[in-house]
């Protein structure tokens, strides 16, 4: 009876269930086995592929060889006697039988067990491996004669043959590429005989050539020495550039100061000594005080270079500036010592006089006098009846150099200004024979380059230098 499903179509019932139901029945099948085929004995390679003998020549680029004829039998094994310690043997299932089918109790048309059938092939028969890609080579020689005693009817006993190239001596032969890869490589020893006319083998190579011996030197005297490193206070225009103090200042730049300005260290080898009482052609270098300082004059006051500066000091409430005469250079050392020495011969205004403490007043008239004295430490009356700037000085008139000193430019000025430094003001003493005679040489030779004829003993610093001059007058 059929029954109708709710969108109209026919009901088609399922298969019954494997579970409880009656298989059916299986029909006998009159199934004779067969002998293979002749081809299923015939060689195969590897890959299951029936062997084919040779064909045309240069039709494939490989062809397996044949099966080898040189496998190792099967032995069967022997029979065992009753009660022997091996199990007897078991007869495996004829690989050839019937068609498999499902299991009892499983509809036949029913998937998802493969159909078990038999094959008609046999086990692969072993297949030598494919031959080398070049001519295998010789093998290596060995350390003693092939042959001790020479054959009977036979060519004479070999020697010794020769070893491959190896930097060992006294061992085996290392192997070698083919003599083909390499120019070098020498083919394996064989006891033949090698062709009459082979070419000698290829020279070396010439060895890499040398650097010349003036690079070598030139690079030596670059590590071991400062050749090549220029001194920032070098003179002349082209060692640097100058800048403007608020340039300076604006890209961050640290200001050194010459050596040559500093104040005097405890070595004491070679500095300036000035006393700025005297003009600057008293001003000498420790290393030749008998002579006048010419040596670094006009080497840049600072690094880098600066087209002015300002001094300030503790002795003396003034600030001098200073410019330099050519931009290009910068402000030199001579002109910084020139420079304070002009300020110092600059007359004081009455009002700067007055505003100032008793106490420094009477400092001030005590140096006016003494510095227009006979005493040859002092110009004397050379120097006239106005107050110079230099009697501010009191005893402090020894030049002490010149160092930065920021806190005391905050101090003094306000704020730290660009390119301001402190000049030091040192304690004058009275000169020995030696300084005083050497200090007199000095004088005179600033007299005749300049051409003065002068008479004054303020130009002269002491009654023998005037006596000096008249003389050679």
């Amino acid at each position: 009876m059929l029954y109708d499903t709710p969108d109209g179509g026919p009901f088609i019932p399922p298969l019954p269930s494997p579970e409880g139901a009656i298989p059916p029945p299986v029909p006998p099948t009159n199934h004779q086995e067969t002998a293979p085929s002749g081809w299923v004995h015939q060689p195969r390679t590897p890959s299951h592929y029936p062997y084919y003998p040779p064909g045309l020549p240069n039709i494939t680029p490989f062809i397996p060889s044949a099966p080898s004829l040189h496998n190792t039998p099967v032995m069967p094994p022997p029979a065992e006697a009753p009660g022997s310690y091996y199990p007897p043997p078991v007869t495996l299932p004829n690989v050839y039988g019937p068609l498999g089918g499902p299991p009892a109790g499983v509809p036949a048309d029913m998937t998802g067990y493969p159909n078990v059938a038999a094959t008609a092939w046999v086990p692969p028969a072993a297949v030598p491996p494919p031959p080398q890609a070049w001519p295998p080579q010789h093998p290596p020689p060995s350390a003693y004669a092939t042959f001790q005693q020479p054959l009977p009817n036979g060519p004479p006993g070999w020697g010794l043959p020769a070893a491959y190239h190896t930097p060992a001596t006294a061992a085996w032969g290392m192997q070698m590429l083919p003599p083909t890869m390499t120019p070098y490589a020498y083919p394996a020893a064989t006891p033949w005989m090698g062709p009459a006319n082979a070419p000698p083998p290829p020279p070396p190579p010439p060895p890499p050539p040398c650097a010349p011996a003036t690079d070598t030197a030139r690079a030596n005297i670059r590590w071991t020495t400062r050749v090549d490193h220029m001194d920032p206070f070098a003179e002349g225009p082209h060692y640097g550039p100058v800048l403007e103090p608020f340039l300076a200042r604006v890209v961050g730049a640290i200001i050194k100061i010459n050596p040559l300005l500093a104040p005097p260290g405890d070595s004491l080898d070679d500095y300036l000594r000035w006393n700025m009482l005297f003009h600057t052609s008293n001003c000498y270098r420790t290393t030749d005080s008998r002579r006048s300082w010419m040596k670094g004059r006009k080497a840049p006051a600072t690094y880098p270079r600066l087209t002015y500066i300002r001094i300030v000091s503790r002795s003396f409430p003034w600030m001098i500036q200073i410019v330099a005469r050519d931009k290009a250079i910068g402000v030199t050392c001579g002109e910084i010592l020139d420079g304070i020495s002009g300020y110092m011969y600059g007359d004081v205004a009455k009002k700067e006089y007055e505003n100032v403490s008793r106490s420094l007043k009477r400092q001030i008239f005590t140096a006016y006098q003494h510095n227009r004295s006979t005493d040859p430490n002092v110009p004397g009356g050379r120097l006239g009846e106005a107050l110079k700037r230099l009697d501010w000085l009191g005893r402090d008139t020894q030049f002490g150099g010149l160092v930065v000193n920021d806190e005391f430019i905050k101090e003094h000025c306000g704020d730290v200004l660009p390119a301001t430094f402190e000049l030091k003001c040192l304690p004058s003493y009275p000169l020995t024979q030696r300084e005083l005679h050497e200090q007199q040489l000095r004088q005179q030779a600033a007299r005749s380059r300049n051409g003065s004829q002068s008479r004054s003993p303020a130009h002269s610093g002491s009654g023998r230098s005037s006596r000096l001059s008249e003389e050679r007058d």
